[in-house]
């Protein structure tokens, strides 16, 4: 399908932190989210968030380990605190938490990044 026959995709950058469904932005049939969940912060309840604001599939990006030199080396020269994020395991196991139904594939890059599926339940 050619690119100017797409008129369904919508992107929304908001701070998931922030963001209410049915408020900042309705419910769609596919959420994408890459890398966006809060590091030290209310993962479960971003989680929540990005599951409510789909219908059907949500897709998340993470990181699948949790220390990245590199970007502790950009923290350092920007004089930024790094911090760590958790590894894509406590992801997993905070979406069976939530009784969702995560499967997750991984991305072969130089660094690590697990793709985690979220399957909405269907309604018979």
């Amino acid at each position: 399908m050619p690119a100017a026959d797409l008129n369904n995709i919508v992107t929304i950058n908001i701070d998931w932190t922030r963001a209410q469904v049915g408020k900042d932005f309705q419910q769609h049939d596919v959420v994408v989210v890459s890398r966006s969940l809060p590091s030290g912060l209310d993962i479960a309840g971003s989680l929540k968030l990005i599951d409510a604001a789909a219908k059907r599939l949500c897709y998340v990006t993470w990181k699948a380990r949790g220390y990245d030199e590199l970007e502790r080396e950009l923290s350092e020269l920007l004089g930024i605190p790094y911090v760590t994020f958790p590894c894509h395991i406590v992801i997993y196991n905070l979406l069976h938490a939530l009784a969702l139904t995560p499967m997750w594939s991984f991305l072969k890059r130089r660094v690590a990044a697990a793709i985690i599926r979220l399957r909405k339940p269907t309604s018979r």
